[in-house]
């Protein structure tokens, strides 16, 4: 049950009143009781045992989402035990695999959860397809170009009931494109690759286009389809025509710069900056945006107001309330980089990860 949220007290019976005690009215309670108990009957305290569950519905497309997923756990609980609220977790995992994420949607959908949770954008999608018609709210907890790609209908009025968090990934990439002229002053030729066909992606690549000019960059844009396409065009990245990887919004995108450019980047010290704290885990030197933990947690208290009976048409999506610049030190070290002394003042987090 959604509505309401009351913390109910089952031990106890009847309002407490400050009268003169009836006996009779005690004698009579008490030879009730025990005839209940002599018979064998159940002995039930309340009429709404369940009132305080919550059945929650979780797609995630893979691994990669668990930071998101681990932050709304985080920010959940901290709400469960303030409001003795009890939540049961159904979550559905396509492991890299998107033909499933419809099926698993359905699949969450028809278990008639009281609300289902997109860890990412294009879970979300599957979940508005879904959810069509069945009442069951959803909400995401991080993606870029909600309302690009069909998800809400503008940012203060979503519209439809879906609402989340809008990382703004794609928008970030004109202030990337500036952190590398102020990481890597000495830096010209910045190469990214861009899978067309995800929104997010196309649309920062479309941004990188415009901005790098301006900011006395020149970019090479290369378009892949797969992860073998990747494999292929990052055998032609070089020193000689790069001097940063810019890494662009999407999944597919996190798993080649795990795969293919975490190697390119060692091997020719062609550093690589990415869109949020994953991408350091997976080779950046550096990146700048906002932490899926905390977008989670974020998530977690727009889910509460939603259960608490906020109508996701007209429950805005949220930013993230912080974004960070982390520096790899020990990525930065391996790539023999010398920053400027006044880079270290900007970042908002420094961290040492070893590959």
């Amino acid at each position: 049950m959604r509505l309401p949220f009351r913390q109910k007290n089952p031990n106890l019976v009847c309002p407490i009143r400050r009268t003169r005690p009836n006996w009779r009215r005690s004698v009579a309670f008490l030879l009730t009781m025990l005839a209940t108990l002599l018979l064998g009957a159940p002995v039930v305290w309340s009429d709404d045992q369940h009132a305080n569950e919550v059945r929650i519905g979780v797609l995630m497309y893979c691994e990669h989402r668990q930071p998101s997923l681990d932050g709304f756990k985080k920010g959940m609980m901290a709400h469960g035990k303030f409001k003795g609220m009890v939540y049961h977790y159904d979550i559905r995992n396509t492991s890299h695999d998107r033909s499933k994420l419809l099926p698993l949607a359905e699949e969450i959908i028809s278990t008639r959860p009281d609300i289902a949770i997109a860890t990412g954008a294009i879970e979300a999608d599957a979940l508005k397809i879904a959810s069509q018609g069945s009442g069951v709210p959803v909400v995401f907890l991080a993606g870029s170009n909600a309302v690009e790609r069909g998800l809400a209908e503008s940012v203060i009025r979503p519209g439809g009931n879906v609402t989340g968090i809008e990382t703004n990934d794609a928008a970030l990439t004109e202030k990337r494109l500036w952190y590398i002229t102020k990481l890597l002053p000495k830096a010209r030729q910045v190469t990214c690759l861009n899978y067309p066909t995800i929104s997010s992606s196309k649309d920062a690549a479309e941004i990188a286009r415009r901005v790098a000019p301006t900011l006395g960059l020149e970019l090479r844009v290369i378009d892949v389809s797969s992860l073998e396409e990747a494999k292929s065009a990052a055998a032609s990245i070089s020193q000689d025509n790069t001097d940063v990887i810019l890494l662009l919004p999407g999944i597919p995108l996190d798993q080649i710069e795990r795969e293919v450019l975490r190697p390119i980047s060692l091997a020719h010290k062609i550093p690589i900056l990415g869109y949020h704290y994953g991408s350091i885990l997976n080779g950046a030197f550096a990146a700048f945006g906002a932490s899926r933990y905390a977008a989670g947690a974020q998530g977690a208290r727009l889910t509460v107001k939603v259960l608490h009976g906020a109508d996701p048409a007209n429950t805005p999506l949220e930013s993230p309330e912080q974004l960070d610049l982390t520096i790899n030190r020990w990525m930065v070290n391996q790539l023999d980089l010398r920053l400027p002394s006044r880079v270290w003042r900007l970042a908002s987090k420094l961290v040492d990860i070893k590959f």
